[in-house]
């Protein structure tokens, strides 16, 4: 990623080659990076109108780097339709994830960031009791069994889950979280992958058996790692693997 890559969106991700970059975020607003000498302007303008603005004081010979990232908190995943698991089986699907968008200044060795922001605003949720919860974002997914059902982009990451019902009844998905946090970001082909999520459901009011791999899906094409995790795994945590509409609360 340290090379001047396009993906197949309109977003080139990796070292900023030019002095001034344009990268459109929406329809009506837009990213401006701006480099003279040592010094760095990162802006934000909105219908021609700027909304922020940032001055860094960085070393003059550094380049500047656009590099993807996962959001900073667990996402918690809705799917899009009515789903449930029948006793024995096994759900394997990928869930579609906005990238962070995270510029950094440096050389190939050693970065500094200066801003990073999300690509899609995503709603808050609180996970939990008032005394042991945690905040996160809520995102609604198709859950499909393949990425490429998705209009794959350069926006977005492809989190690969399965969720096997080691339970005798039927598993009625209601809502799991992914702790993005704990996930590295692969790159193939101008696409983004994360770890495998593997859960094994043994029950609605029991910690499940949580497992991220360490390494990255089947592809069929060879994918290389272009960032590496938030944090490392808290095991504790890795417990917490399904939510239900009980214990989310919308902010």
């Amino acid at each position: 990623m340290d090379g001047a890559f396009v993906g197949k969106s309109d977003i080139k991700w990796g070292r900023v080659d030019d002095k001034s970059l344009i990268v459109n975020l929406n329809e009506n607003k837009d990213l401006v990076i701006d480099k003279d000498g040592g010094t760095v302007n990162i802006k934000i303008v909105e219908n021609s109108i700027e909304i922020y603005n940032h001055r860094f004081i960085v070393q003059e010979s550094d380049s500047l780097y656009i590099k993807p990232s996962f959001p900073n908190l667990p996402v918690i995943i809705r799917c899009k339709s009515n789903l449930s698991i029948l006793p024995k089986k096994k759900l394997s699907a990928f869930v579609q994830v906005p990238l962070y968008l995270s510029i950094y200044s440096g050389n190939k060795n050693s970065k500094d960031l200066l801003y990073e922001m999300p690509l899609t605003k995503l709603s808050k949720s609180y996970l939990g009791d008032p005394e042991t919860g945690e905040i996160s974002y809520s995102l609604e997914s198709d859950l499909f069994y393949n990425y490429t059902e998705y209009n794959v982009n350069n926006r977005s990451v492809y989190c690969k889950i399965s969720i096997t019902n080691k339970t005798s009844t039927v598993m009625n998905f209601e809502r799991m979280i992914l702790r993005v946090p704990n996930f590295n970001i692969y790159e193939g082909e101008g696409i983004y992958f994360s770890n495998p999520q593997a859960i094994n459901y043994i029950g609605r009011d029991v910690s499940n058996q949580m497992t991220i791999k360490k390494l990255p899906p089947n592809t069929g094409f060879p994918l290389k790692l272009v960032g590496e995790a938030r944090e490392s795994i808290d095991s504790s945590l890795l417990r917490k693997s399904f939510y239900f509409i009980k214990n989310i609360y919308n902010t």
